[in-house]
């Protein structure tokens, strides 16, 4: 009996990575379907994947309830189409919750126009479940521009600030 307790929990032990890394992958999946139907307007979607207490914050820094996203509706045909995909992915999986971190490039004809990241927690009940979501804007630099002396010149000085 002894002998099939140790192997039983070496088993569960064994399996745990296996575990993490197959919630981790189906949460990623879940994750950029999640964003597709946000894309879509499709409040419906969205929904299914939201726990009715969830705490989110978009990038805006506004709260969004999981109601709100479930009223989101279809853009008006003729607006342009925005794709967005999900990099940077990370996973933590603690027993029955889990957190994620990524970057979403969103992509309206030119690609990396803009870049948020985001931290999600998930609860495992019947099935995962978003509880919190926060994303930020990461802001890009300016494209580079090369100046001339001349140009550069005219700040030349002393400077100091107000104080």
């Amino acid at each position: 009996m002894r002998l099939l307790l140790t192997v039983a929990l070496l088993a569960s032990v064994c399996a745990a990575p296996a575990f993490a890394e197959d919630t981790c992958s189906f949460l990623e999946k879940q994750t950029q379907a999640f964003s597709d139907a946000g894309q879509r307007g499709d409040g419906a979607a969205m929904a299914k994947d939201l726990d009715p207490d969830v705490i989110f914050f978009n990038e805006t820094g506004e709260q969004a309830t999981r109601a709100d996203m479930a009223s989101a509706t279809p853009a008006p045909a003729g607006t342009p189409v925005r794709t967005i995909t999900t990099t940077d992915w990370a996973c933590k999986v603690h027993g029955d919750v889990a957190v994620t971190s990524f970057i979403d490039v969103l992509e309206a004809g030119k690609p990396g126009e803009m870049k948020f990241r985001s931290v999600e927690s998930w609860k495992k009940g019947t099935s995962w479940k978003m509880i919190g979501s926060e994303t930020l804007t990461l802001h890009q630099d300016p494209a580079v521009v090369a100046l001339d002396g001349k140009s550069l010149d005219e700040y030349a000085g002393t400077y100091e600030a107000p104080g």
